[in-house]
């Protein structure tokens, strides 16, 4: 009988001194999980900006574009309230790589315009849902994906359902949408990089 007790006990120190396969031990946890943010990459950025029109969330959409940004569009806005000047592409176009740009007279509005009319939109609305889009690869205008200043993004197809505070409903199906995103130094970690949106280019604002 002793002999018994004693190789139970043998027994059971070795399960506690020996990593045991069904039980293994504990990962630590007190360090935080890691979050990606979704703007280290130029398509992350597209897909941040389609959510935060789906959650009419103005904090999120000024998050994404920079300070200097430019919302171009073509004559068929040329009479819109929020235009500030008119250039030329692309001769006065600062991304001259860009492959998806027409030439042409460009009008366009600045941040401050296009966060004011944002706002304006997301709070007479009751829903904004996409239904569909489409993204096409970044296009980096230095061709070094991971160490290119500049990218530029084409969204194809985007079709959007918009319910107004007083329940009339429009659907809006956009032509292509050109984006440049830029990539600078992250707000929240000096020593990281994310992307932004610079330059929006809509495709469909022809006469």
């Amino acid at each position: 009988m002793r002999y018994l007790y004693f190789l139970f006990f043998s027994l059971l120190l070795f399960l506690i001194s020996c990593e045991n396969p069904f039980f293994p031990p504990v990962p630590e946890t007190s360090r935080p999980l890691e979050v990606v943010d979704q703007r280290k990459s130029p398509i992350g950025v597209i897909k941040l900006l389609i959510k935060a029109y789906e959650y009419r969330n103005i904090g999120l959409y000024t998050s994404l574009l920079t300070s200097d940004f430019r919302f171009y569009v073509e004559s068929g806005f040329a009479n819109e309230d929020r235009i500030n000047n008119k250039t030329l592409f692309p001769e006065l176009n600062p991304y001259p790589a860009l492959k998806n740009i027409d030439p042409g007279t460009y009008y366009y509005w600045t941040y401050a315009a296009e966060v004011s009319k944002t706002k304006a939109l997301f709070s007479n609305t009751s829903s904004i849902e996409v239904d569909q889009y489409g993204i096409d690869a970044p296009n980096y205008i230095d061709s070094i994906p991971n160490d290119s200043l500049f990218a530029e993004v084409k969204v194809v197809d985007l079709m959007l359902d918009i319910t107004t505070n007083s329940g009339a409903e429009i659907k809006i199906k956009n032509e292509p949408q050109i984006f440049v995103l830029r990539k600078v130094k992250s707000p929240s970690d000096s020593l990281s990089k994310i992307w932004m949106i610079s330059r929006w280019y809509d495709l469909g604002s022809k006469n």
